[in-house]
């Protein structure tokens, strides 16, 4: 039965990833229509920056409510989200340039690429540093 709600919770972080993913790609392709008289690399980095920002911001709270139904605490966990979301924008800012720029892969090609690669490292950090369930201590600090 574990197994089954640990694949389920597996499967409820693709789906919501899913939705994050395409608010950012939304975004990101808003933000590149809005900047396109600009160079290619400042308009890519504007873009994905103003997709990251909104796309964790929906995708944190999908995470701590649905998918790892944390008590963990909101500074706390918020706080390493968004250290971990910056990490990841720090990549995939570098990633996607260099597709786009040297490999001269399409912009928008790119950023799926790019967010493919990150979707594996999101889930560990989640699942096992920021949403990690803490093991209970009986009231009298005791353990069975």
């Amino acid at each position: 039965m574990e197994n089954k709600n640990k694949f389920g919770q597996f499967l409820l972080f693709g789906l919501t990833s899913v939705i994050a993913s395409a608010v950012d790609y939304l975004v990101f392709t808003g933000c590149s229509f809005l900047t396109k008289g600009l160079s290619n690399q400042l308009s890519v980095t504007i873009s994905n920056v103003a997709a990251k920002i909104i796309g964790v911001s929906v995708n944190y709270v999908m995470k701590r409510k649905l998918v790892f139904k944390s008590d963990a605490d909101l500074v706390k966990s918020s706080i390493q989200f968004f250290a971990l979301a910056f990490g990841i924008l720090i990549g995939s800012t570098v990633v996607i340039n260099l597709l786009t720029g040297p490999l001269k892969i399409n912009r928008y090609i790119a950023k799926v690429i790019t967010e493919t690669m990150f979707f594996f490292v999101n889930w560990f950090v989640q699942k096992l540093m920021i949403f990690a369930k803490k093991d209970k201590v009986p009231e009298d600090g005791l353990t069975a």
